[in-house]
């Protein structure tokens, strides 16, 4: 092979290693790219994602080899693109040394370098032979011809229209828009109307009978508008018309099954009432604020029911109550929306 060949192989290796740096840093704290370009840190490495530099390590060497190659025989020097085989493996080279250089290798992950490495040499090479040199064989031209060319502009045209008409149209499905708070916040509040008249004499004797003397004012406010909470959503999630199929299933086939029934969707084997099941829910729910746990209210749902965001649906509709309702210092002559 000539000198000039390696020579410019070696420049073209620099090159592409010089513009992968450049575009990492442009791509680097983008996180609305598919593939993120992360940075090693002793502060905040766990946080980042280096699928980006994965996959420019593999892709970019085989684009600017098709580039150059394209250009090479645009201005005649078709003779010297059979040497092109050796541009990525220089790069290769040239990443290393710098490492070294750099005092990197003892941190860096190995076994993803040597994959990319392998996937980088197994893509760029097999476009060289399999499709840039064969080209050239065939006396064809590496770069698309003017109507392709024309036909992939207009394509990605419609492409950036589209994708830009979504974008404006997806803000109008946020949920700030479909699902304003204070629509969720209506009903947590009509839903409190109904079971506070329903449910509110039996909650505050059952409170003042059995936690009178173990709780302070304050922590029976928060138990009892942990225990609405629970209620509004459970209610949500199993609305009257189940809990009336789950009576009908208690009765007629699980009949010695232990199921959730009532409005407190509370455990037992045996038909109970709402009440009895407010009642029940009372001795779990009671617990965190009973031993003086942090954030019982959160506690106590957790402990309630494990399913995934429970906890936190069930504080999302405490905090709305505890906004919006006034407790009974703040208020005492509310008696609709006194705790």
């Amino acid at each position: 092979m000539k000198a000039e060949c390696v020579l410019f192989n070696l420049a073209a290796a620099v090159a592409l290693f010089l513009l992968n740096g450049w575009l990492g840093k442009l791509q680097f704290g983008i996180d609305e790219l598919s593939f993120e370009y992360g940075s090693i840190s002793f502060f905040d490495t766990d946080s980042q994602n280096f699928s980006g530099n994965f996959f420019q390590k593999i892709v970019n060497p085989t684009v600017f080899l098709a580039a150059v190659a394209s250009v090479m025989q645009g201005i005649g020097l078709q003779d010297m693109i059979g040497s092109l085989w050796l541009m990525i493996p220089m790069f290769w080279g040239i990443r290393l040394m710098y490492m070294i250089l750099k005092n990197r290798l003892r941190i860096l992950n190995l076994k993803w370098e040597a994959l990319a490495c392998l996937l980088s040499l197994g893509l760029g090479e097999g476009v060289f032979f399999g499709l840039i040199q064969e080209l050239i064989r065939q006396g064809e031209a590496i770069w698309i011809s003017s109507a392709a060319l024309r036909d992939a502009i207009w394509f990605a045209i419609l492409a950036y229209v589209a994708r830009t008409a979504w974008s404006v149209m997806k803000k109008i499905y946020a949920g700030k828009h479909l699902y304003p708070q204070e629509t969720l916040e209506a009903y947590v509040l009509k839903r409190y109307d109904a079971f506070s008249g329903k449910y509110g004499a039996y909650i505050t004797q059952q409170v003042a009978e059995r936690y009178g003397e173990k709780l302070s004012r304050d922590a029976q406010e928060r138990f009892i508008r942990t225990i609405y909470a629970i209620m509004i959503y459970e209610d949500y999630n199993r609305p009257f018309l189940t809990r009336v199929l789950e009576r009908i299933a208690r009765v007629t086939v699980f009949r010695s099954c232990e199921m959730t029934l009532g409005i407190m969707q509370a455990k037992t084997t045996k038909l109970i009432t709402d009440c009895q099941s407010i009642g029940i829910a009372m001795e779990e729910l009671s617990r965190p604020f009973l031993s003086g746990e942090p954030d019982p209210e959160m506690r106590a749902a957790e402990a309630y029911n494990f399913g995934e965001n429970y906890a936190r649906e069930v504080r999302g509709i405490y905090d709305m109550l505890d906004r919006r309702l006034p407790s009974d210092r703040d208020a005492p002559d509310n008696e609709v929306y006194r705790i």
